[in-house]
């Protein structure tokens, strides 16, 4: 059961993303919220990157609530940009957890970066 609430909860998030980008930014709260269940249900296993995910879909939405984003255009492209920077938290989340099986090439990418 907990791994349906898991998975459906990611289903969810992704729906909703997805329903954010195409119709509707208040969207992209309730995906935010299926994000952090499914971080919290997920542990620690990829909690810790799901979790960054979370707070760029909330950015997303703030950004959304405070100015009023005219063209489907716009709105992919700040999707792009917030999913790049959830990726950049990404890295710097995972060179920071050494037992991670991502650590290595992340320590390598950070090095190559001089980070």
């Amino acid at each position: 059961m907990p791994t349906f609430v898991a998975f459906g909860s990611l289903g969810v998030a992704l729906l909703t993303f997805l329903l954010g980008i195409l119709h509707n930014p208040k969207w992209y709260y309730i995906s935010a919220l299926m994000m952090y269940i499914f971080s919290f249900m997920t542990g620690f296993s990829i909690g810790y990157y799901v979790l960054s995910v979370t707070f760029v879909l909330l950015a997303l939405a703030l950004v959304h609530s405070i100015v009023k984003v005219k063209r489907s255009v716009w709105n992919v492209l700040l999707s792009s940009v917030a999913l790049i920077v959830g990726y950049v938290f990404w890295l710097i989340i995972s060179s920071y957890i050494p037992y991670s099986q991502f650590y290595w090439p992340v320590v390598t990418i950070l090095r190559q970066f001089g980070l």
